[in-house]
């Protein structure tokens, strides 16, 4: 008799096979409630890509920011666009209580994610969640499937915007090309990243750390923020942050003078550029997150939680604080650094010092300038004044 085992052992292969295609090319709209999708209402807008070897820590950063959103702006409408990236992330959201609006087999990128986000006719704010090439943007689906803003059309998402918007790409290498050109393209603050990524979990002492346990000082992790009375695995834990050292990687080795921290970039009036920077801390989840209700002082430590360094021991970040805190009152050091290795990028509202050209597969940066950079410090001000 002839064996059925190659036969049912092919059968299971294919259906494994198409499971994970459709799996793989499947994009999905999200709300954090039932209520049905309004495009006339403003919207913030968390589009995370899909992970590939970072899992789903970028999913995992999105949803914090929308728990905080979800306290602070009651009024706006949360839209999470992203992909499944298992089997168990769709019922973990479910359980959650988010509501899958709409999924799509269609592969995540520039031309599917434009018109689902041009949709949406006041937009508040829209933040990238995943690996981000210098010149090539967000992965969205995996390895050659990006949000590619240098494609013309993504201008027109310009007309989508509140008049106190902003955006945030949180991903490596977004500030050198990417971010200064939106701010440009699109009208409104954007920030981006100098360096590589990081992703920082909240342990049991109350604090972000690295998310591995060499980097904390246990192995302790918290399994829920106590802010927001959910689980981890339902946001508020994780968070994510540029590397506080020059990027060296695939794109190439941009040793010199660069930013440990998110910078924002705005071409428009000063004082307008600095509400809505103050704004977007209201989505930072850190060891006491904002609320409505929060004074001054917790909005200054906070806009320092988001600008210093994070380490096992805290004797940096503490220094950092107490820095930033000086500085505030007029002592400590304006071109205090906490870049590591290298000299701080000097910057301004509107650019950065130095130059990036990129062929297909590396990229370098000329004419960077770090004497007298007051980076960090402006930042801090900035946010301040917000």
């Amino acid at each position: 008799m002839k064996s059925l085992i190659p036969s049912v052992l092919t059968a299971c292969f294919t259906a494994t096979i198409t499971l994970l295609s459709a799996q793989a090319q499947a994009y999905f709209i999200a709300t954090p409630n039932a209520a049905a999708i309004d495009y006339t209402k403003p919207t913030r807008i968390l589009l995370s890509g899909r992970g590939t070897d970072l899992g789903i820590q970028p999913q995992h950063a999105a949803l914090s920011r929308a728990l905080l959103y979800q306290r602070n702006f009651s009024n706006d409408q949360i839209i999470l666009l992203s992909v499944f990236e298992s089997e168990k992330n769709k019922p973990s959201l479910v359980k959650g209580g988010w509501k899958i609006q709409t999924e799509n087999e269609r592969k995540l990128d520039t031309a599917s994610a434009l018109p689902e986000l041009m949709k949406f006719k006041k937009i508040r704010s829209l933040e990238m969640f995943s690996h981000n090439s210098p010149t090539l943007g967000t992965q969205t689906d995996g390895l050659g499937f990006r949000f590619d803003a240098r494609q013309p059309e993504v201008a027109a998402l310009a007309s989508q915007f509140t008049p106190d918007a902003y955006a945030m790409i949180h991903g490596r290498n977004s500030g050198w090309i990417m971010a200064q050109e939106l701010s440009n393209t699109w009208k409104i603050a954007v920030s981006g990243s100098f360096s590589g990524t990081r992703f920082e979990r909240l342990h049991s002492d109350g604090h972000f750390y690295v998310s591995t346990d060499s980097k904390a000082p246990s192995s302790a992790w918290a399994t829920s923020n106590p802010e927001f009375g959910v689980p981890c695995s339902q946001g508020g834990c994780t968070r994510m942050r540029p590397t506080f050292s020059h990027y060296n990687g695939k794109w190439g080795n941009f040793a010199g003078p660069t930013l440990s921290h998110y910078k924002f970039f705005c071409q428009g009036e000063t004082r307008d550029c600095e509400k809505r920077m103050a704004s977007s801390l209201y989505g930072f989840v850190t060891d006491h997150s904002l609320s409505k209700d929060s004074t001054y002082e917790e909005f200054a430590t906070a806009a320092r939680d988001y600008l210093c360094p994070v380490y096992k021991d805290r004797k940096l970040t503490d220094d950092c604080h107490h820095q930033l805190s000086s500085i505030e009152k007029g002592a400590g050091t304006p071109t205090v650094s906490y870049v590591v290795g290298d000299e701080q990028l000097k910057c301004s509202m509107k650019s950065c010092t130095g130059t990036m050209t990129c062929d297909l597969h590396v990229c370098s940066v000329k004419g960077r300038v770090s004497e007298g950079a007051m980076t960090i410090a402006q930042e801090y001000a900035h946010f301040l004044r917000g």
